[in-house]
Parts: structure tokens; C-alpha cells; sequence
């Protein structure tokens, strides 16, 4: 019966090193997500239009499945609630 070799550390090495977004990115990410919520509020403000209730975050930064991308090209799925 042939031997059976546990690759779990190699994989989890690969996945943690070069498919999943490390904190900085996440916290990049988060960064530019709540500066956009402030420009559409602000603008909408500006222009006296409906006020945001809530915004939701979505996608794979919600799911925490946002993978790395060559040339950090993201995008933030984010919902807004009026």
C-alpha cells in the first residue's frame, strides 16, 4: 500500500502567501471603501438627494475570499441603502 505524504502546511503556505490579501491590503481596501462612502454622502449632501441609511459591504471583502490580484487591480463591492 502505497504511503500517503499530508500536504496540508505546503497548500496552506501557498494559499496564505500567494492567493489571500494580507492585512495591509484588507485594511487598504477597507481605507478606500470608507472614502468613497464619504464622497457619495458628501456629494449627495451637496446636492440635497436622498441621505444614505446604511451602506453593506459585499463580495469576496465581505466573504473574506478576495484573492490577489498581479496588479492590485480590486474592486470593493459595496451596497447602499437609501
Amino acid at each position: 500500500m502505497p504511503s500517503m505524504y499530508d500536504c496540508s502546511k505546503t497548500l496552506l503556505k501557498f494559499y496564505n502567501t500567494e492567493v489571500a490579501i494580507d492585512s495591509a491590503m484588507r485594511k487598504l481596501l477597507r481605507d478606500h471603501r470608507k472614502t468613497n462612502e464619504t464622497r457619495l454622502k458628501d456629494g449627495l449632501a451637496e446636492k440635497r438627494r436622498p441621505k444614505v441609511k446604511r451602506f453593506q459591504i459585499q463580495g469576496g471583502y465581505a466573504m473574506h475570499t478576495v484573492v490577489q490580484h498581479p496588479k492590485n487591480d480590486y474592486d470593493i463591492d459595496n451596497g447602499v441603502i437609501f
